[in-house]
């Protein structure tokens, strides 16, 4: 792990209730094993994020991008 997120627990922000701790890591590999709920992928920079993101997940990755400016020299 390089650095939490953050845990993410609002009772509103999904549907199905679910609680989602967030973390910035360094992949071992960009391989991707696809299943029955991922049909396919896309890799996309920071900086050109689809506007259409599900749920919470736009704070989630501007809390991450927050982490990562701190984190520059």
């Amino acid at each position: 792990m390089e650095k939490l997120v953050g845990v993410l627990s609002d009772p509103d922000r999904d549907p199905r209730g679910l609680i989602s701790v967030a973390f910035i890591v360094r992949p071992k590999s960009t391989d991707i094993h696809l299943n029955k709920e991922a049909s396919e992928y896309r890799w996309f920079p920071l900086d050109t994020l689809p506007e259409n993101i599900g749920f919470d997940h736009t704070k989630i990755l501007a809390q991450a991008r927050a982490l990562l400016e701190l984190q520059q020299p």
